[in-house]
């Protein structure tokens, strides 16, 4: 049977759903936590481009508790590219964000009335004194911009609401945003938003890879159905072979085709996309999922676009 002639199931029809830990997104969310529950007001996060950073920190938005264990109400955006970058924009961007409406003709002191007042609801809702906003693709933003977030971090202050902004972004784009930063002249945004900050890093090792391959192995659809690997190769999971078989072999060719000496790590997006290819496309072919070789490895990685 072919993916083409299966039913639905997530990592065909709703691939975005299915988010895989990792050990940098576990780090990341033990990062951000700490953040959260020593009184942070602020921090960002650096990595190279496409290694996931967005699905990691989406995530967050359902997973932050503060330590009384409630839930912390988690708002995320990611900044639009604009030729004219100004504060109303930056404003406009959360307002949609949060599905509040803006229109073309509403000033600054609107658009920020607005989404601090959504918010503000959220707190409420959530019966907590803390709120966190990421703000993703900073690269885009000017200096002038960030005051926008100190704004809103005041409004907060005075309705004695915590709010801590994590900002996120490319490590070479957002160099010159970060260098402007720690000039002394701006040592109220830096110190505000910028004084703690962590690397964001791909698939880095063989135990890595492993942790993720696992997860196609236990994870399940529907929920007391088969496993994903069992789905696409019944009959190899039920003779005892598991996709986590596959790890050093991938990791190999990884590292032996496509690995350069200065960039260690696979991005997120090539190892998800090479393991779907795999499970879904090719490994289904072969008479005995066994007779897989390297060519097969590599010509998963060149279609997922390495």
């Amino acid at each position: 049977m072919t993916s083409q002639e299966m039913p639905f199931h997530p990592l065909i029809d709703t691939p975005l759903e299915v988010v895989f830990d990792t050990q940098a997104s576990l780090q990341l969310e033990e990062t951000v936590k700490r953040w959260l529950w020593t009184g942070g007001t602020g921090g960002y996060i650096i990595g190279p481009a496409r290694i996931g950073k967005s699905f990691a920190v989406r995530r967050l938005v359902d997973r932050l508790r503060n330590r009384q264990q409630r839930r912390v109400p988690v708002i995320y955006t990611s900044i639009n590219r604009r030729d004219i970058k100004t504060i109303r924009g930056v404003f406009n961007n959360l307002c949609l964000s949060v599905n509040v409406p803006v229109s073309k003709s509403d000033s600054s002191d609107v658009l920020a009335a607005r989404f601090v007042q959504h918010a503000l609801d959220l707190v409420s809702l959530y019966q907590t004194y803390q709120i966190v906003l990421i703000v993703d693709e900073m690269q885009r933003l000017s200096l002038d911009q960030l005051y926008a977030f100190s704004e809103i971090f005041d409004a907060f202050e005075t309705a004695r609401i915590r709010l801590m902004s994590v900002f996120v972004g490319n490590q070479n784009e957002s160099n010159q945003l970060l260098d402007q930063i720690h000039q002394s002249t701006n040592d109220h945004i830096y110190g505000r938003f910028f004084r703690q900050h962590t690397s964001f890093y791909g698939v880095q090792s063989e135990s890595a890879l492993r942790e993720i391959l696992t997860q196609y192995d236990s994870f399940t659809y529907p929920d007391n159905g088969p496993s994903f690997t069992a789905y696409f190769l019944p009959r190899a999971v039920e003779q005892g072979w598991r996709f986590v078989n596959m790890a050093s072999d991938i990791w190999r060719v990884y590292c032996d085709q496509f690995c350069q000496e200065e960039e260690s790590q696979l991005t997120m997006e090539i190892c998800r996309a090479t393991l779907d290819i795999l499970l879904m496309d090719f490994l289904p072919r072969l008479t005995v999922v066994h007779d897989y070789d390297d060519a097969l490895i590599t010509e998963a990685f060149y279609v997922a676009g390495i």
